[in-house]
């Protein structure tokens, strides 16, 4: 069996602010380069989340390949300097996308899949609360395009037709008990 070097991964991040949501697509790939990670499009944030990607797969003892990481995001047009805390929910986006390229967790349909929230350097996830008129909008959109969306994050009061939910608390727990 031959396994590839080279793999691409995306999924939507999830971020309120101004009332209303927006939908960025965080995406990487890996490449046989020189080994490292590199997170393009959140300035200095980037850096700092690097290392934080780096420290808390090293606590829990996850080994990873040396590769290339890239890890990308695009859709933040909207987003101004006064905006920039928002960012914070993206991280643990970027943290799946990178566990999924280094073979740390095997999680399918991540393309359509929406990620919110921050995860600090005790793996506690931090969601960030976001309105029923939002997830009712989201709910509208994806039912518009006839397909379901895999919520990873947030937790959600009431239940949808086209978003389901993802146990990440679950995942973390498992990733932790591995050790």
């Amino acid at each position: 069996m031959h396994i590839s070097l080279i793999m691409n991964v995306k999924l939507y991040g999830l971020l309120s602010f101004r009332n209303s949501y927006c939908l960025p697509t965080l995406y990487g790939y890996t490449t046989k380069g020189l080994p490292g990670i590199e997170i393009i499009g959140l300035g200095s944030m980037g850096r700092v989340l690097k290392e934080k990607i780096i420290f808390i797969t090293r606590e829990l003892g996850k080994k990873y390949p040396m590769r290339r990481y890239v890890l990308s995001i695009e859709g933040l047009e909207e987003f101004n300097k006064n905006e920039q805390k928002e960012l914070k929910n993206l991280e643990l986006g970027f943290l799946i996308l990178f566990w999924k390229l280094a073979d740390i967790v095997s999680i399918s349909g991540l393309e359509k899949s929406l990620c919110s929230g921050q995860i600090n350097v005790h793996q506690e996830l931090i969601t960030p609360a976001i309105t029923n008129d939002i997830w009712d909008e989201i709910d509208n959109k994806f039912g518009l395009l006839k397909t379901k969306a895999t919520l990873i994050g947030p937790e959600i009061e009431k239940k949808y037709d086209h978003i389901r939910e993802f146990p990440i608390k679950c995942l973390l727990e498992q990733l932790a008990s591995d050790e």
